[in-house]
């Protein structure tokens, strides 16, 4: 018979989530932000300014819109309680007619 998926996550698998998040959180914002910054220095014009902002508006757009994502779904992590452990069910006394 093959497992059962467990509902409740393990500690450990919303710590590897928690990180993950985390890292994507940090690395994102420095996306967006090296993205809003090529686009500020772009609007000083000079001869590559169609390379600078064809390489600056997306990354600062995605990069934000990605940022915004990964900051939503670790503020509900961080915010969710980890489920509390289901203490385990006694077992029952046998009645009074068992012969066992």
């Amino acid at each position: 018979m093959p497992p059962t998926p467990n509902d409740t996550p393990s500690p450990l698998g919303r710590a590897v989530v928690m990180l993950l998040l985390i890292l994507a959180v940090c690395g994102l914002g420095l996306v967006t932000l090296c993205g809003g910054v090529f686009t500020v220095a772009g609007m000083g014009g000079g001869e590559y300014i169609g390379g600078v902002w064809i390489i600056s508006v997306p990354s600062l757009l995605i990069g934000g819109w990605l940022f915004y994502l990964c900051a939503r779904q670790l503020r509900r992590l961080w915010l969710a309680a980890p489920p509390a452990p289901t203490p385990p069910t006694p077992p029952t006394p046998p009645s009074a007619g068992d012969d066992h």
